[in-house]
């Protein structure tokens, strides 16, 4: 029995279309810290929570890529 189910489930893999899978994390970050700060504080205060998140988000990909020195 697992034999088969093996081989179903493969035939249901190569039978479904592939789509590709677009992700732009610091994209999708950067609208859900506006989204979050912009409708909740005064102007300055959210635009200084949103260059803080960006801070953070640089040096979350610097962590990773190496490219540049960190803040922290």
């Amino acid at each position: 029995m697992p034999s088969n189910l093996h081989r179903v489930l493969v035939v249901i893999a190569l039978m479904c279309p592939g789509s590709a899978v677009l992700a732009d994390v610091i994209t999708d970050w950067d609208q859900k810290g506006i989204d979050i700060a912009v409708p909740r504080m005064p102007s300055t205060h959210s635009q200084r929570i949103v260059a803080i998140m960006h801070a953070a988000m640089f040096d979350a990909v610097n962590s990773i890529e190496r490219r540049c020195q960190p803040y922290i």
